[in-house]
């Protein structure tokens, strides 16, 4: 059964995402970095999806990326859930991807290809990874 908090479904770790849930609550984003081929990837799993070596490590990603694709949602999953909220797919710089929401922006402004970073949210007793989108650099002269 998920548990919600403040409008959020609270994530349950186990023994192979604890790490992940251990480096939020000292907001720093890790991700599995395969020690054989080098692939990072999201979300932890035994054994690498590229190369399907077991021996990986956690590495600590800078959590500066780009929006892959959104949805903003208006009809919630759980009446629990406070809408509208945005699902982002992010392709992060160090070559992975993750699912998060974006926070603090507003949905009809939300575009592909906008730059996001990590940012990190104490929500009933733990610590959860969002994005808010990085400042538009100004055009050049």
């Amino acid at each position: 059964m998920t548990t919600i908090v403040e409008g959020r479904p609270l994530p349950e770790a186990n023994e192979l995402t604890q790490p992940f849930w251990d480096g939020c609550r000292e907001h720093r984003l890790l991700v599995p970095g395969c020690d054989r081929c080098g692939n990072r990837f999201f979300v932890p799993q035994p054994i690498c999806p590229a190369c399907w070596s077991a021996e990986w490590h956690w590495a600590q990603s800078p959590g500066v990326g780009t929006i892959y694709t959104f949805t903003v949602v208006y009809r919630p999953a759980h009446p629990d859930l406070r809408v509208p909220y945005v699902v982002i797919a992010v392709d992060l710089d160090d070559g992975w991807t993750m699912m998060s929401n974006l926070v603090d922006y507003p949905p009809e402004d939300v575009r592909i290809g906008q730059r996001v970073e990590v940012t990190f949210r104490a929500v009933g007793g733990t610590t959860l990874p969002f994005f808010n989108p990085l400042p538009d650099k100004e055009p050049a002269p």
